[in-house]
C-alpha cells in the first residue's frame, strides 16, 4: 500500500484533521466521558479529563508513522472543537484497512458519521491504494452497522461471542467494502465491472496470454506486466473524459477475480463500438453475455447513445453468439477491416430499447459463451 500518513481530509460538511493535545477537554466533554457513547466501544468511559490528557498524549508520537491514520471531526462552518474521531488499523499482507470510530450524541443521527466514513474510505482507496476495507459492530448497536451500508460495505455474517465491549463478552457483525466494488460501475448476480487501477497490472498481462488472444486480438498481447501497466495508466486517464475509449475491468464477486474487460470505443460520426475480452480459462460460463448486457445498459444511459456497434471476425462465432444473445442485429458479413487489415467480418447493431425488450426474454447469462473474445478496437 502506498501509505502516506494521517491528512487532512474536507468533506461538505466537515474537516478531518489530526487530533492535538488541546482537543482533550472537547473529546472529554464531547463523547469520551459519556457511557452512552462509549457503551459499545472497547476502551472504558473516561472518569476525568486527565484520563483524555493521557490517552491523547500516548497517540500524539504515533503520527509521526506513515502508517498511521486517526483523525478527529470537526463541524466545518463552526469551531475547530471536535466532535468525534474515526481511525484506521493497518494490515499491509491483506493490504487491508479496519475502521473504527465514535461521535458526541449531540451530532447523532444527522448523517456526520456516515459523512466522514464515506470520506476516510476514499482516502483509503484512492490515496493509501488498499485493497478492502472492514469494519464491525456488536448487532445491539444497529446504528453503527447503517454507517457502514451507508458507505457500500457489504454485511459478511456475525461471529458469536469474539469480542469484548463495555458491555461484556459479545457478539460481532463484520462489513466490508473492496477496492473493486468501490469503483464498480455496474453490477450483476456474479461480476463487478469496475474501474482499472495500476494494481491490475499483473492480471491484465497473464490475461492476455492465452491462445485466443493471440488469434483474434493480437495487439492486445502483453508480453510484460509493465507493458500492461503502460496501457493501463492511459486507460485510466480516458476515465475523466467522455470521448473514449472507455474500458473496464471485469471481476467475479466470488473469488474476486479479474477475468477480463468491457469497453465502448468511438468509431467517428458519434458512433460507438462495444468490445470485451474474457480471458480463455474463464469462458464457457456466460461471463460475457452478463456483463456485456449490463455495461450496454450503464454505459449507453451515461453516453446518451441509442444505438451501438459490434464487430468481430466472421470465424469468431463464439463472439457472434455474445452480440446475438445481447440484443444486436446482423447488418453486413464479409471483407472488412479488423486490426488494421481487410478481413472477413461480421457487423451488427444494437438499438438499445429493443436490447431492452430482447432481455426480458432471455435469462441473465444465457447459455455457455464457450471461447469469446474481444470485437472491435480494444486495450
Amino acid at each position: 500500500m502506498n501509505h502516506c500518513g494521517t491528512q487532512r481530509l474536507a468533506t461538505e460538511r466537515l474537516i478531518l484533521r489530526r487530533l492535538a493535545a488541546s482537543d482533550a477537554e472537547a473529546m472529554f466533554r464531547n463523547w469520551a466521558s459519556d457511557p452512552e457513547v462509549t457503551r459499545f466501544l472497547t476502551w472504558p468511559t473516561h472518569t476525568d479529563v486527565n484520563v483524555t490528557k493521557h490517552v491523547i498524549g500516548t497517540w500524539l508520537p504515533q503520527y509521526e508513522k506513515q502508517d498511521y491514520y486517526h483523525w478527529a471531526i470537526t463541524l466545518k462552518e463552526k469551531t475547530d472543537e471536535p466532535i468525534g474521531m474515526i481511525h484506521g488499523l493497518v494490515n499491509d499482507d491483506l493490504e487491508q484497512i479496519t475502521i473504527g470510530y465514535c461521535l458526541g450524541r449531540a451530532w447523532w443521527h444527522q448523517g456526520i458519521m456516515s459523512e466522514t466514513a464515506r470520506a476516510v474510505i476514499g482516502f483509503f482507496f484512492d490515496q493509501v491504494r488498499a485493497n478492502s476495507i472492514c469494519s464491525y459492530h456488536d448487532p445491539n448497536n444497529p446504528h453503527s452497522g447503517m454507517v457502514m451500508k451507508h458507505c457500500g460495505m457489504k454485511f459478511e455474517g456475525t461471529r458469536r461471542s469474539s469480542d469484548r465491549n463495555n458491555t461484556g463478552i459479545c457478539d460481532i457483525s463484520w462489513y466490508s467494502i473492496l477496492q473493486t466494488e468501490y469503483r464498480s460501475i455496474a453490477e450483476t448476480e456474479r461480476l463487478i465491472i469496475t474501474e482499472f487501477t495500476a494494481e491490475m497490472a499483473q492480471d491484465v498481462h497473464e490475461n492476455s496470454l492465452d491462445e485466443d488472444t493471440r488469434r483474434f486480438i493480437p495487439d492486445e498481447v502483453f508480453e510484460t506486466e509493465q507493458e500492461a501497466r503502460n496501457v493501463i495508466e492511459e486507460l485510466m486517464e480516458q476515465y475523466q473524459h467522455t470521448d473514449g475509449p472507455l474500458v473496464y475491468p471485469v471481476f467475479t464477486k466470488n473469488g474476486n477475480r479479474n477475468i477480463g474487460y468491457v469497453q465502448l470505443a468511438p468509431t467517428g460520426n458519434g458512433h460507438w463500438e462495444i468490445g470485451y475480452h474474457i480471458a480463455k480459462k474463464y469462458t464457457g460460463n456466460g461471463y460475457a453475455t452478463e456483463a456485456v448486457r449490463a455495461f450496454l445498459r450503464k454505459m449507453t444511459e451515461r453516453l446518451a447513445v441509442s444505438e451501438v456497434d459490434g464487430i468481430c471476425l466472421a470465424e469468431n462465432t463464439a463472439s457472434r453468439r455474445v452480440l446475438d444473445k445481447c440484443g444486436f442485429v446482423p447488418v453486413y458479413e464479409g471483407q472488412g477491416d479488423y486490426q488494421g487489415k481487410q478481413q472477413e467480418v461480421y457487423k451488427s447493431i444494437c438499438r438499445m430499447a429493443c436490447a431492452e425488450r430482447y432481455a426480458l426474454h432471455h435469462v441473465p447469462g444465457g447459455s455457455p459463451d464457450r471461447t469469446v473474445r474481444g470485437c472491435g478496437n480494444s486495450l
